[in-house]
């Protein structure tokens, strides 16, 4: 059950997330009534502090003595970024357009993924949909 835990929360799969510890709550209060003890719901928990932990500070993994890697050029990265969030609204627009369907956790994931990179876009033809985007939510 952890791994499959570790798994949803590493693919960011929200459903399969919040169905695993209703289901890590429910198996604890069983076992609870019936006299016995279990930390499921904690340990799984635990997996999902540690991925937002890691996800905070992703250059404290860097080991004390690597070389850094070569910084990319502004153009490069913003050119990266621009096509990333391009690609997310592509997806969400691809999404918004199905009859049926539709899954709302892949826009979730898609519009919050935008979020860190749209400072560095700032690009008027995507501000307009992004913005056609949210009115059809």
């Amino acid at each position: 059950m952890c791994d499959s835990f570790q798994a949803a929360v590493n693919a960011s799969q929200y459903a399969k997330i919040n169905g695993l510890l209703k289901f890590a709550e429910s198996f604890d209060e069983a076992v609870a009534a019936a006299g016995g003890a279990s930390e499921v719901t904690a340990k799984l928990k635990e997996i999902q502090e540690a991925k937002a932990a890691e996800a905070e500070a992703p250059a404290a993994s860097e080991e004390p003595g690597a070389a850094p890697e070569p910084a990319e050029e502004p153009g490069e990265a913003e050119d990266h970024e621009v096509a990333t969030v391009k690609a997310k609204i592509d997806e969400v627009d691809t999404m918004l357009a199905q009859e049926t369907g539709m899954n709302p956790n892949t826009i979730l994931k898609n519009m919050t993924d935008i979020i860190p990179l749209w400072p560095a876009v700032q690009s008027p033809e995507l501000s307009e949909r992004l913005a056609a985007a949210f009115d059809m939510l």
